[in-house]
């Protein structure tokens, strides 16, 4: 029976193909948003969640007393010294595992006559392999790491280095800006998924690395530079008595000092799974997303859904009642009640089922583009309970939705009232529509909203002043030791060359200080605790970037004092109080060691030093020391290739070691700290298209029934008198009210979220009345040239061919 109910509905399918080519083209553009962004979103959410007692492991975080306004939401950091390990095993209770992590930035990896580049990797104390899952390829145990000179890799890396993951006991040479020595292969572990926080490809013992790289660090508390993982002994451990004791310990450790700032620090222990969407770190060294991007974009997915979704109930509802005199027939035939809604039901589930299956095909054959697009390596896996349960669910759904009202109502009217067609103008299944039709422009509306304003923004990004140049600067990283030793000679001889305007060394550049230095300053009146984010540059650098110096002077080369002495921003002479800042003169303390006697120079006028997310927080810029290796040049537009070109043979002659030369244009690094609101944007942007695709779709459908519906009653509306443009009009009232009411509806909800949005930018615009207005012009549009034509053409046809039936 089953058998001849589905050929029956494919029957139906070719003798109505138009409205059956529409239903399944819609549902499946729907169907494919969804299982993309969902695929996505799922696997964000799913961030190490793989570790089998991960409720137990935790980032360990500083919190700085907030000094200012400005400073909120930057104070948190996730670096400590190196020392503090030791401390955590022996003296603080309720944890059972402690690893330091170093992350180390270009390596060179020699085997035999073979080369290899790694942009980064770790170091790590042997904990890490007890507080993390790292699944062992064969036998070899984590004691094996335990060994001088061994070194940890995973089986990608193996196999890149080795051509094979038997790769224990093969040793290699490794070095970066120095010579690490030579290492031994002690483990070889399968890859990290790629919802993990933490992408490991070498791991040094950390033990070995740091008496190489940082020998100095060993003993140092004042190096804050390594990220710590702990692992508590059982869920009955709590953090805050953890977090209590680390901080007894460093009150204690500094209680000589006049003001100890540990007093007002807080110490927290960050749940690992939280460390991906639910942290604002700095320093921390691994990835993170904004859950609110993430729920944006589900919010969005499930609304296109549900536009495709009502498409396809108000369409098989509209077209269900051609069908109306086919039911009268087959009851007075003496077809059952239960018969007529099994049948209607079944239509509806095929077309469910097809949309769904060209869904997925069409979902797994887009899936490397849109990975491309988003930038992430994620498994598609049809096999997934999730997508397994969403494959059979919406089809079902959407089919029981779609077939159950006309099954109901049809399959119960009287065979006579069925002939008659009253089911044509059924005051509920009309004012559903209405209302269905409407929540379509609602969405329609906001996302078109949504779209102008976050391009609003991405511009003013884009054009704001940030308060220095970008445009025609390089940047070249000083990363090989020979050549950093030697940076003043190759500065030289860049000057030479006629298309290289100037040249800085600095620690930083503009758009990327990330040192915070917090200290208790004794001066004059008395003491004064700042917090400053610090550049350390050359006198070039201001006019390299075009920073305006607004009191004061800059650094001198040849001026010795000049070496304690510091320009800030106007908001930190703000901040503190300090209304002629120039000459004042400091004995900076910092956890109790006096330092020297420091100087301000000058004022700079207030630039952006991170994303516009942030408020301009206050800022020094102190004298170059050797430290610093990041090199600006700013250049001319002209003959550009022939200029790389002379910057990287000077470059190449200085080195001695095999790190790749990496230079990039500042323009584009500052464009990148704006990626992930770029890819919102088009991608909202995209989805606003689909749906009002999808909502065309299904409303030029419901006009061509509404309006077959109606033929006979323009035929004699002509027939009496009426305009053509009178006829035009009363037809198409209806859709321009009922667009007109979705516009109405989306705009205070479009208002409040895009505004929620907007206020995560401590800088960004006041939209007016335009993204609004705009955005009714252009469903004007749509709704004209969608249901237009159809209009004009049913307004304009013949009284006598429509009437001649009767």
């Amino acid at each position: 029976m089953l058998r001849i109910w589905f050929n029956l509905s494919l029957r139906r399918f070719s003798r109505n193909k138009f409205n059956s080519l529409i239903n399944i083209f819609g549902l499946s553009v729907g169907i494919i948003v969804y299982l993309l962004i969902f695929i996505y979103v799922k696997h964000e959410f799913s961030y190490d969640n793989f570790h089998n007692e991960g409720d137990l492991i935790f980032r360990l975080i500083k919190e700085n007393p907030t000094v200012d306004e400005s400073s909120r939401g930057q104070n948190h950091q996730a670096v400590f010294p190196a020392p503090l390990a030791d401390i955590i095993k022996t003296r603080i209770g309720g944890v059972t595992r402690v690893s330091r992590l170093a992350t180390l930035q270009s390596l060179v990896v020699e085997i035999d006559e073979k080369t290899f580049y790694e942009d980064f990797a770790y170091a790590a104390d042997n904990d890490l392999l007890k507080i993390l899952n790292f699944n062992l390829i064969g036998s070899n145990s984590t004691r094996a790491f335990e060994k001088p000179n061994t070194i940890a890799i995973s089986e990608t890396t193996a196999k890149k280095y080795f051509g094979t993951t038997d790769a224990v006991g093969k040793s290699f040479e490794l070095s970066g800006f120095k010579k690490f020595g030579d290492y031994t292969v002690g483990l070889v572990f399968k890859d990290f998924p790629s919802n993990s926080s933490f992408q490991f490809n070498i791991i040094l013992q950390f033990t070995d690395w740091i008496k190489t790289a940082r020998p100095s660090d060993i003993e140092d508390w004042h190096s804050w530079n390594y990220n710590f993982l702990l692992k508590t002994t059982s869920k009955h451990v709590n953090p805050k008595d953890v977090e209590s004791q680390i901080k007894q310990f460093f009150v204690k450790k500094y209680e000589s000092s006049a003001n100890n700032e540990y007093r007002q620090t807080k110490f927290l222990l960050e749940p690992l799974r939280d460390c991906y969407l639910k942290s604002d770190v700095s320093f921390s060294n691994s990835p993170r997303n904004d859950i609110n991007r993430l729920y944006i974009l589900s919010g969005v997915a499930l609304f296109i859904l549900m536009i495709a979704g009502i498409n396809y109930v108000n369409l098989t509802t509209a077209s269900s009642v051609m069908r109306a005199k086919e039911v009268g027939v087959l009851k007075i035939s003496g077809a059952l009640k239960s018969t007529l809604m099994t049948q209607f039901l079944i239509d509806t589930l095929v077309v469910s089922f097809i949309s769904t299956v060209v869904a997925v095909l069409a979902t797994w054959m887009l899936f490397p583009t849109y990975i491309n697009f988003i930038g992430k390596s994620i498994p598609l896996n049809f096999l997934d309970p999730f997508v397994i349960l969403s494959i059979f669910c919406i089809p079902i759904l959407f089919g029981l939705v779609a077939g159950m009202y006309p099954a109901i109502i049809l399959a119960s009217f009287k065979p006579i009232r069925v002939l008659k067609g009253n089911f044509t103008y059924s005051g509920i299944g009309n004012s559903t529509r209405n209302a269905l039709t409407i929540f379509q422009f609602l969405i329609s509306s906001g996302l078109i909203i949504a779209v102008l304003i976050i391009g609003q923004q991405l511009e003013y990004i884009e054009n704001h002043n940030p308060g220095y140049q970008r445009e025609h600067i390089l940047r070249l990283s000083l990363r090989d030791g020979g050549v950093r030793t030697k940076k003043d000679v190759l500065m030289a001889q860049l000057n030479k060359h006629p298309n290289i305007i100037a040249t800085s060394i600095a620690s930083s550049f503009p758009n990327q200080v990330n040192t915070l230095d917090a200290r208790d300053w004794i001066g004059s009146n008395g003491i004064t605790k700042v917090a400053f984010y610090s550049i350390k540059a050359d006198p070039n650098y201001l006019d390299l970037f075009n920073i305006q110096l607004v009191k004061g002077r800059n650094f001198s080369l040849g001026n010795e004092n000049d070496k304690n002495a510091f320009l800030i921003n106007e908001t930190a002479a703000k901040v503190y109080g300090w209304d002629d800042p120039i000459g004042m003169r400091f004995t900076g303390e910092t956890e109790g060691q006096v330092g020297d006697t420091i100087h301000i120079i000058g004022v700079i006028k207030d630039m952006h030093i991170s994303s516009y997310r942030s408020p301009i927080a206050p800022l020094r810029i102190g004298f170059v020391n050797a430290s610093c290796w990041q090199l600006a040049i700013k250049i001319k537009p002209t003959n550009m290739a022939a200029t790389l070109s002379f910057i990287e043979e000077n470059y190449k002659k200085l080195a001695n070691t095999r790190l790749p030369y990496q230079i990039s244009f500042f323009d584009e690094d500052f464009g990148k700290v704006y990626k992930t609101d770029r890819q919102l944007g088009q991608l909202i942007k995209l989805l606003s298209i689909l749906a009002v695709f999808i909502g065309c779709l299904g409303l030029y459908g419901l006009v061509v029934y509404t309006t077959a519906q109606r033929l006979k009653e323009i035929a004699i509306r002509k027939i009496i008198g009426a305009e053509v443009s009178q006829i035009t009009f009363l037809l198409l009232r209806k859709f321009l009210l009922l667009a007109l009411i979705g516009l109405v509806m989306a705009t205070p909800i479009a208002y409040y979220l895009m505004d929620e949005w907007l206020q995560s930018f401590a800088y960004h615009i006041t939209f007016g009345t335009s993204p609004f207005v705009k955005t009714a012009l252009i469903m004007t549009f749509i709704s004209l040239t969608t249901v237009g034509s159809q209009i004009w053409r049913a307004a304009t046809s013949n009284p006598a061919s429509v009437l001649r039936s009767e």
